[in-house]
């Protein structure tokens, strides 16, 4: 900083207290109505103190509260100390589409119309439906390197009674996000989805330019596969044969990668472990399923039953492994491991542990 606005810090003391019942706010980066109401904070040249506030944006609404303190020392001390930020947020409802759709009119607008114009409340239903017509610019950089900054001490505390993202709801999201010391984490979130309940936690460092890493640790339970793919229809392009499995899963996958600064994978360095569960699953016969049934000697018309099944697979030093498991189906029962390789190298041994054809 200027040395007299250090010196404007170090000797005058600013404090006060803001209380509105109401504000309305429209940016041009985001040209949407924004309302917060019972606004109240009090501030100084240290901190701010958020007692509360509501914030309303067409069908999102959420309540905030928090403080930012050490304000003083992180700009003048002599060790820098970190900004400390702690916020609770308590969220009704949340449309991430409707917020990123909002963002890129705003992008269109400002790549017209300059970042400083100010948007008169009478002209802002027109400048929104005009920026709906206005391409956005595609970013003609690189892929610029993703940075958690090391002088902040973030903590927000979060609790969703709906969030909305592409076609995904998801109910009564739990977290706790953090950011210190050039990482940032998603702490301990669960949640509950249309097609199972989920938890996530994940941390991602920058505090090394040239050897970024992500780890996480994601599971899903109580999956019901039918509403899975009616949320993810692409999977049922890659696997079509997948639309005949029903029955619920569960799964969970642990691992870490590095990432190079341009933002790019480094899948050579992914170490990871995959866990996928199910029991009581059903398999429907289409003309292919019903030809193999035929062929082991299974009369069943009906859907095939799968009694159990657990599987692990594990990827390290560019090998997948798969490690022995077994698995029920009607009169049979086998067992499969095998590994495969980045080159698509595979060795998958079949083993037949009871059939009811005789053979050796």
């Amino acid at each position: 900083l200027d040395n007299g606005i250090k010196a404007l810090f170090r000797q005058w003391g600013i404090s006060g207290h803001v209380n509105s019942d109401r504000i309305a706010l429209t940016h041009i980066a985001y040209p949407v109505r924004t309302i917060l109401r019972n606004l109240a904070f009090d501030f100084s040249l240290d901190s701010l103190r958020l007692h509360r506030a509501s914030l309303e944006s067409e069908e999102n609404k959420m309540t905030v509260s928090g403080d930012v303190t050490n304000l003083r020392h992180m700009m003048l001390g002599r060790v820098r100390t970190p900004l400390k930020i702690r916020f609770n947020a308590d969220v009704d409802n949340l449309n991430l589409n409707q917020i990123a759709y909002n963002f890129k009119l705003g992008q269109a607008l400002q790549s017209q119309r300059g970042h400083l114009v100010r948007i008169n409340p009478e002209e802002e239903d027109a400048l929104v439906r005009a920026a709906a017509t206005i391409p956005a610019e595609e970013p003609t950089t690189d892929t610029l390197t993703l940075l958690v900054p090391r002088n902040i001490d973030a903590l927000v505390r979060m609790n969703a009674d709906r969030l909305l993202y592409e076609n995904i709801n998801v109910y009564d999201a739990r977290t706790s996000v953090a950011m210190n010391d050039g990482a940032f984490s998603v702490d301990s979130l669960t949640a509950r989805t249309d097609f199972g309940t989920a938890y996530l936690n994940m941390l991602y460092s920058s505090r090394e330019i040239e050897k970024l890493n992500l780890a996480l640790d994601l599971g899903f339970s109580n999956v019901n596969i039918d509403d899975f793919l009616i949320s993810f229809p692409q999977v049922k392009e890659m696997m079509p044969v997948i639309t005949n499995l029903h029955g619920q899963v569960g799964a969970r996958l642990a691992g870490s990668m590095d990432i190079f600064p341009n933002m790019d994978l480094d899948i050579s360095s992914l170490n990871a472990v995959l866990n996928i569960s199910g029991s009581d699953l059903t398999l429907t016969q289409d003309p292919t399923i019903r030809k193999v049934a035929r062929m082991m000697l299974i009369r069943k018309k009906g859907d095939l039953n799968i009694s159990d099944m657990d599987i692990q697979v594990a990827v390290h030093d560019n090998v997948l492994r798969l490690y022995p498991f077994s698995f029920g189906m009607e009169k049979y029962r086998f067992a499969l491991l095998g590994e495969n390789d980045l080159a698509q190298n595979m060795y998958y041994p079949l083993s037949v542990l009871k059939s009811p054809i005789p053979f050796k």
